[in-house]
């Protein structure tokens, strides 16, 4: 793909992760705590959508990668072509460029007005996400049968909150490693738009 291209794709999904990241926010401020079992019941089926809207999160941050590793030979694509789930598509990608993660970037501008992004370390690991993931998709389930009863997955409202608010923060401001490693995606999510251009990456 072209640039041109790649800019267009990558941004719509950064308008929809912060859309969803925004709203999932939302929703978890107005949890307030059980004060009754119908209550609890509430928070919970609540507190589930969240984990569905995080999930859906990852899976788009798995396709954004995708979408600035695919170069013109199409590589990339066949690679991951019929997955879904976010931990697999990362996984097939990372065979490619292992360092093909959204990484922060500080900016800061030099004496004559420039603007210079300072990366920082990558907003997950690999083996971060993957949790991550798989922990949204427990609770798809209302639970795993045992002979013994049934056992449910408990939500954890916290978990949520920190992991929502570490991918905004990170996401804010966040390069993203093209082919060949010397150039990458500048994005910002700060304003009223999401912005994004190509440029050369400083080492």
């Amino acid at each position: 793909m072209k640039d041109e291209q790649i800019i267009a794709e990558y941004t719509a999904v950064l308008q929809e992760i912060r859309l969803r990241l925004t709203s999932l926010n939302a929703v978890s401020n107005i949890l307030q705590p059980s004060l009754s079992l119908n209550h609890e019941f509430y928070n919970l089926v609540l507190l589930d959508g969240l984990y569905s809207q995080l999930r859906k999160v990852c899976e788009l941050i798995a396709i954004g990668i995708v979408v600035a590793q695919n170069t013109d030979d199409r590589k990339v694509a066949r690679q991951v072509d019929g997955a879904y789930r976010a931990d697999v598509i990362i996984k097939k990608t990372m065979r490619l460029n292992d360092r093909c993660f959204p990484r922060p970037i500080i900016i800061r501008d030099d004496r004559q007005g420039r603007s210079f992004g300072h990366e920082q370390p990558p907003v997950f690991t690999r083996d971060e996400f993957k949790e991550l993931y798989l922990e949204c998709d427990r609770h798809l389930h209302v639970g795993r049968l045992r002979l013994d009863g049934m056992q449910r997955k408990s939500a954890n409202q916290n978990y949520i909150d920190y992991w929502s608010n570490r991918l905004e923060a990170g996401l804010a401001t966040h390069v993203i490693e093209l082919p060949g490693n010397d150039r990458g995606i500048f994005a910002d999510m700060r304003g009223s738009e999401v912005r994004c251009a190509t440029g050369d990456r400083i080492r």
